[in-house]
């Protein structure tokens, strides 16, 4: 069991141009090595080139590096990569060679039985044909562009959510699951997120295999996440890299000063 949180920086190739020289640098910032990169677009149209425009970008300010695997996310790759950089793509057409691995959203809050089809299909069908390694994600977005283009359900219900990620979680299928707030909206509350995890956490502090995301502006924040029982394995932020890089820096620091307290 991970007894690490690591924060995951979402990247959007599709705003390439409003990032500054500094968000390329985190790897070599975190000499403590809790965090990683996610390039995705998933609310977006973004053309291949752009993803792998700023996955070169990150690779050439850490170049020669060397980033430990994170457990239960880069198991079975080589333990010898230089670059912690992951996919989170909307469609297959994003696939660029490089990053170890990506994560194929499985959306388990759609009232379609089309896109769930899709998602399940596409991962099966191109594994064997491409490098990365697919991690199948069991996806509930709770707001956002994100909700609306997976057709989510979006009702507040703590047992009713709780329950789909334990279906998910029991699933042959699915290997990481993902709560997400919603692309540029509000945090959710901890309250909110808690009750939500309550029912799948067990003895150890770090509910592995899990993902919040979603209004993260601010280390307050991630103070408040790691007062809860069980922290989720990964924390992401996006639009706040966008905007505000010193303070997405403040935020990884703060990850690094409360995983000592694990």
């Amino acid at each position: 069991m991970s007894s690490r949180v690591y924060l995951g920086i979402l990247g959007d190739p599709a705003k390439i141009d409003l990032y500054p020289e500094e968000f390329y640098k985190f790897l070599n910032y975190d000499e403590t090595k809790s965090c990683y990169y996610l390039l995705g677009a998933s609310e977006r149209d973004v053309t291949k080139d752009a993803f792998a425009l700023m996955y070169q970008s990150i690779k050439d300010e850490t170049r020669g590096g060397f980033f430990p695997p994170i457990p239960s996310l880069t198991e079975g790759l080589s333990n010898n990569f230089t670059s912690r950089v992951g996919l989170f793509p909307s469609s297959a057409s994003h696939l660029i060679n490089g990053p170890e691995f990506t994560f194929s959203p499985y959306p388990i809050n759609s009232t379609s039985n089309w896109l769930r089809f899709k998602s399940r299909f596409l991962t099966h069908v191109l594994q064997p044909f491409v490098k990365i390694k697919i991690i199948p994600l069991g996806y509930h977005p709770m707001g956002g562009m994100a909700a609306q283009r997976t057709l989510a359900d979006t009702t507040f219900d703590p047992r009713l959510i709780s329950n789909r990620f334990i279906k998910a979680h029991r699933s042959r299928y699915l290997r990481w699951l993902y709560l997400e707030g919603g692309s540029g909206e509000e945090f959710m509350g901890i309250d909110r997120i808690e009750q939500i995890l309550h029912p799948l956490s067990d003895k150890d502090r770090v509910l592995e295999s899990f993902i919040y995301g979603g209004g993260i502006n601010h280390p307050r924040m991630v103070e408040e996440i790691f007062s809860m029982s069980s922290v989720p394995q990964s924390i992401v932020v996006g639009n706040i890299s966008e905007s505000n890089i010193t303070l997405t820096y403040d935020i990884l620091d703060k990850v690094v000063e409360l995983n000592e307290t694990l």
